[in-house]
């Protein structure tokens, strides 16, 4: 059977492991392909975009932008706004042991000539991209290339460039890819221990947020970092409150919201400017995604806002906290504000900071802050889905006892840090899946008695990779323009 005489949408599903030079190749090969799967691959390839903030990447991205057809197209624009993991003034001597050389060389060190050559593109490339970075000429190339992208819906910072696995166009990479020698199939990664790059990621959403300004654009997604969470400084942000909320869509266009900050200072000023922030944007969110943590690891419980500040959420369905240190008090009263609509809830990395006075009490109070929490989820909020993974008491891992886990929906019922109820999967009522939730410390790190007399540093988890979502969470690029009322 020929390959004309399919449908169309079969065609595109069979080509669909192609990338973009590869479709183009086949495209040019027979008219008919040519012809009827030209919105198919406009779409597939264009929708959703990230750019390397390279002189290549932004030069593509303005040719996109002026592209008669193409610039309608994208609706998803990511800036990649870091290279090398950070690792900006690597040594020679350094750079030449790095495994992605080797590989592309079967494992075989090179001649020094390549090496060479490869450092020389590694410093050219780092000079561009930083020149770019703190320059006013990004802002500008941002502002022209949002003015042509009509329907715009969401846009936002990720961590290091795309991969293929993505289905994301990386506009930039394949370059710098060629340039540095990396293997075809090797993932684009430049260190395995990333560098913590909130002030990297703080001038590139500075340069973002403005250009959203001024070419009148509001989006119904905004992110300020990728998987990473490297955090916004918010002693560097200039936007005010009210901006942070001009650059979302009106409050009957529900938007979703990935919030996550560093902090640097003492944080009186800068808890009250986050606090602010939510107040604005709460009532227009329908998802948030909120991470609080400050780069020296030593959280305090008065560092999460207070909701006494007017936070009130009239339409939130998800709710994601990761990486914040809390009280108990704080933690209901912040939720309750969002109890009547929240379906979804999930926790990584939480740290209930209440005060462990003694050694001998400490399984007592575990016991009794548990109880709250639970009777709390299961009495006052309607969830459909819940996922809890390493959660701290007092800086000591704890474990969430769960003796119905082959019952209650979990996808990994063998992953015992991380606990699931999915409404649409159990087999049991969520009052009677959270009536038998235990929690104690994780035998595997007993608690130091020395710690328990004062909070403790909430320890680094984790890459947030491993977190568990709602099936309805796992979208591809058709499932993005879904409202949150379909995901239910």
């Amino acid at each position: 059977m020929s390959i004309t005489s399919l449908p169309a949408e079969l065609v595109s599903d069979i080509c669909g492991y192609l990338g973009v030079p590869d479709w183009c190749a086949r495209r040019l090969t027979c008219r008919f392909l040519f012809i009827n799967l030209r919105d198919a691959f406009a779409n597939r390839h264009f929708n959703s975009i990230s750019v390397l903030v390279t002189s290549d990447g932004l030069g593509q991205l303005q040719e996109l932008a002026a592209h008669d057809t193409l610039h309608s197209r994208v609706q998803e624009l990511w800036i990649v706004p870091e290279l090398f993991e950070g690792y900006c003034h690597v040594d020679y001597s350094i750079f030449k042991h790095y495994r992605f050389i080797r590989s592309a060389h079967n494992d075989q060190p090179p001649e020094s000539p390549v090496v060479e050559a490869y450092y020389a593109a590694y410093k050219a490339a780092v000079a561009d991209h930083l020149d770019l970075l703190h320059s006013d000429g990004l802002g500008d190339i941002l502002t022209g290339c949002l003015k042509r992208f009509v329907n715009l819906t969401s846009i936002g910072i990720r961590y290091r460039p795309t991969s293929k696995r993505d289905g994301l166009t990386s506009l930039g990479s394949r370059r710098l890819r060629r340039q540095l020698g990396y293997h075809p199939v090797y993932p684009m990664q430049f260190h395995y221990v990333p560098r913590r790059l909130g002030s990297v990621h703080t001038l590139a959403f500075m340069a973002l947020s403005k250009s959203l300004m001024a070419a009148d654009r509001k989006v119904k997604k905004l992110t300020t970092c990728g998987s990473y969470y490297c955090g916004l400084e918010p002693t560097s942000l200039t936007l005010t409150p009210a901006q942070w909320g001009s650059l979302l869509t009106p409050v009957e266009k529900p938007a979703e919201l990935h919030l996550c900050f560093n902090i640097l200072q003492p944080p009186n000023a800068d808890l009250e400017f986050i606090g602010d922030v939510l107040t604005v944007v709460a009532p227009k969110l329908a998802v948030l995604t909120f991470s609080l943590y400050d780069t020296k690891n030593r959280m305090k419980p008065c560092y999460f806002p207070e909701p006494s500040q007017g936070i009130h959420f009239t339409q939130l369905v998800e709710l994601h906290l990761r990486k914040i240190e809390v009280t108990y008090d704080t933690l209901e009263t912040f939720l309750l504000t969002a109890a009547p609509t929240l379906k979804v809830l999930t926790m990584v990395s939480l740290g209930l900071a209440d005060l462990a006075t003694s050694n001998p009490s400490f399984t007592s109070k575990v016991t009794e802050i548990w109880q709250k929490i639970r009777d709390f989820l299961r009495d006052r909020l309607s969830l459909r889905f819940l996922s809890i993974r390493n959660l701290f008491y007092a800086g000591n891992p704890m474990r969430v006892n769960d003796a119905l886990r082959e019952l209650s929906g979990t996808p990994d019922p063998h992953d015992r840090h991380l606990t699931v109820f999915d409404a649409d999967r159990a087999r049991v009522s969520f009052r009677e899946w959270a009536n038998q939730l235990g929690l104690e410390p994780r035998p595997d790190i007993c608690p130091r008695p020395s710690s328990l007399s004062a909070p403790q540093p909430l320890p680094m988890p984790p890459e947030p990779h491993g977190c568990f979502r709602p099936p309805w969470r796992r979208r591809n690029n058709q499932e993005n323009q879904a409202s949150p009322g379909q995901r239910q």
